[in-house]
């Protein structure tokens, strides 16, 4: 382990769900915007379960290399994530 990195992989799940419900609670809610809304699931479902480096995460990891807490960048990996649907 290397000194002050924390994040093992159930933490990276979490944080990985985390991101996704920001996004559909804080961007997409009360959208009608259904284009999106099958295209976040879509990326969403095709990272679930899996423990593999996802792009969607280097906000968080990141941010916890650098010894920050890595649940304040959800709101960035959130950004992050929308991003890269293009």
């Amino acid at each position: 382990m290397v000194k002050g990195i924390t994040v093992i992989p159930d933490q990276i799940l979490y944080l990985s769900e985390a991101t996704y419900e920001f996004i559909y609670s804080q961007v997409l809610d009360g959208t009608n915007w259904q284009d999106a809304l099958a295209a976040v699931k879509f990326r969403q479902e095709s990272f679930a379960g899996s423990f593999g480096v996802h792009s969607d995460l280097l906000p968080l990891l990141t941010y916890a290399a650098t010894g920050g807490e890595a649940r304040a960048a959800i709101p960035l990996a959130a950004a992050w994530a929308l991003y890269d649907l293009k």
